[in-house]
């Protein structure tokens, strides 16, 4: 099969994975919430760039909460961007359990 080579074989630093908690009013800032999780030096899990929103109701909305929350519980730090709303109050005590 011959020697494989490529630049991302050797970016390999392990970094914080951080789940974004973000009310829906911060959805038009999801870009920019990520790009300052990664100057950070962090892995952002930003739910709106990983369901859009709730995946534009083609699933069902428990599905994707659902989901989530497994995101949540896996994440290595949760940081909370904007007013607390009932959906990120709940991934708050997902993630301090």
């Amino acid at each position: 099969m011959g020697e494989f080579n490529h630049i991302a074989l050797g970016l390999q630093k392990e970094m914080p994975m951080v789940y974004t908690a973000m009310s829906k009013h911060l959805f038009y800032f999801r870009f920019f919430i990520s790009q300052f999780v990664v100057n950070q030096k962090a892995v952002p899990l930003n739910p709106f760039l990983l369901w859009d929103y709730f995946l534009l109701d083609i699933v069902d909305r428990d599905s994707v909460r659902e989901a989530n929350n497994n995101i949540v519980k896996r994440a290595d730090e949760v940081w909370v961007f904007g007013p607390v709303s009932n959906g990120v109050l709940a991934e708050i005590k997902i993630a301090q359990e």
